[in-house]
């Protein structure tokens, strides 16, 4: 399962997931499931970064995309697959 971290800004409304609606809206359109990266952060810029966790016939990159295209999310990214290191 492939992942994408999202960023979003710190709107004074978000939604009660901490989410802006159409941040969720989008994820949930694309398939993606969107939860907290750091869940029990109190840090606000900790609290802005979210993880979509995309089915594996999703095309990660495209949504990626269609996220950054939000204006409510300021950055948008799959993440790398871990390696061994030296790879």
């Amino acid at each position: 399962m492939a992942t994408i971290v999202v960023q979003v800004r710190a709107p004074e409304a978000f939604a009660p997931a901490g989410v802006p609606g159409p941040v969720m809206e989008t994820a949930r359109r694309l398939g993606l499931s969107l939860s907290p990266q750091f869940a029990e952060a109190t840090d606000p810029e900790l609290a802005r970064y979210f993880v979509a966790e995309a089915p594996p016939a999703a095309n990660v990159e495209a949504a990626a995309e269609a996220l950054r295209g939000l204006s409510e999310v300021d950055a948008a990214y799959v993440q790398p697959e871990p390696s061994p290191p030296g790879f």
